[in-house]
């Protein structure tokens, strides 16, 4: 990991630490760890006592998610390290004599692995070994071992062809489709034009019919043959009701004036 970019083909270490999530209880979390690494009480108190104990080492980012996951539906806390290759090693390869009494010693005194089988939401995951982070557990492997196992990709599965068959060389498979027979327009009632005369104006009249007239005759000169409609009397309006006024007199001024208002005074005496 550079950066906090994630490579493909790096590998991951799961530590479990001794911390336990809040709100957590004791005992239920040491159940768990129990039905989950299916190992005794004992085995998981000294799990619990390491502050970070290796559950896991050598996967990949997204194995070490799921590992992750598990441990903390446990109720503990898990931690991801990147594992660091050393470009430049400097250790000195023992003797492979040396190499294998030293691993025999380490086997007997060594704690047996303890087979963990994690369950995540989407897969189960394969049971494996968990080891200790003393250091002195830790040996040389002899010179050509491969650490790291390769991932092996399923080989492509390969299709059963055995009902087919090759055809000779030159043999079309697929027939062509019949070809749709297009009728020629008929063109019998057309003519050719001569050269340089204007198809434009090679316009048909077509002659109006003739009207019949038999059942009309002429009139002599001078019969009037539309007849004038009468002419309407224009009847006077009666005015005998009106006057005329002199000149010089305003027509809306020719009101009547109003008659005088009499005043009450009834109520009043006079004094002596």
């Amino acid at each position: 990991m550079k950066n906090g970019l994630i490579h493909m083909n790096e590998l991951f270490t799961v530590f479990l630490t001794g911390r336990m999530l809040p709100g957590k209880d004791e005992e239920q979390v040491k159940l768990a760890l129990e039905k989950l690494f299916k190992i005794e009480r004992s085995k998981v108190n000294a799990i619990l006592a390491t502050p970070q104990f290796v559950v896991k080492r050598n996967v990949d980012y997204q194995t070490s998610l799921k590992y992750q996951s598990a441990l903390k539906a446990a109720g503990v806390f898990a931690l991801i390290k990147p594992v660091e290759i050393d470009s430049s090693p400097t250790i000195k390869i023992q003797s492979q004599e040396v190499i294998q009494e030293k691993q025999q010693s380490d086997q007997q005194n060594s704690p047996s692995e303890i087979s963990t089988s994690t369950e995540s939401s989407d897969e189960n995951v394969t049971s494996s070994s968990i080891e200790p982070t003393d250091p002195s557990s830790i040996t040389i492997a002899p010179v050509g071992v491969i650490l790291v196992e390769k991932h092996q990709t399923p080989s492509p599965k390969i299709p059963d062809i055995s009902h087919l068959s090759m055809a000779q060389p030159g043999i079309i498979i697929s027939e062509p489709k019949p070809k749709a027979q297009i009728i020629p327009p008929k063109t019998d009632h057309l003519t050719l034009t001569k050269v340089g005369e204007p198809v434009a104006d090679q316009t048909i009249k077509i002659p109006l019919p003739t009207p019949d007239t038999s059942h009309l005759d002429l009139a002599p000169v001078g019969v009037v043959i539309i007849e004038s409609k009468p002419k309407r009397s224009i009847q006077a309006p009666d005015i005998s009701h009106l006057t005329l006024t002199k000149q010089g007199d305003l027509v809306a001024d020719k009101k009547p004036p109003p008659p005088p208002k009499i005043i009450d005074i009834s109520h009043l005496s006079l004094g002596d």
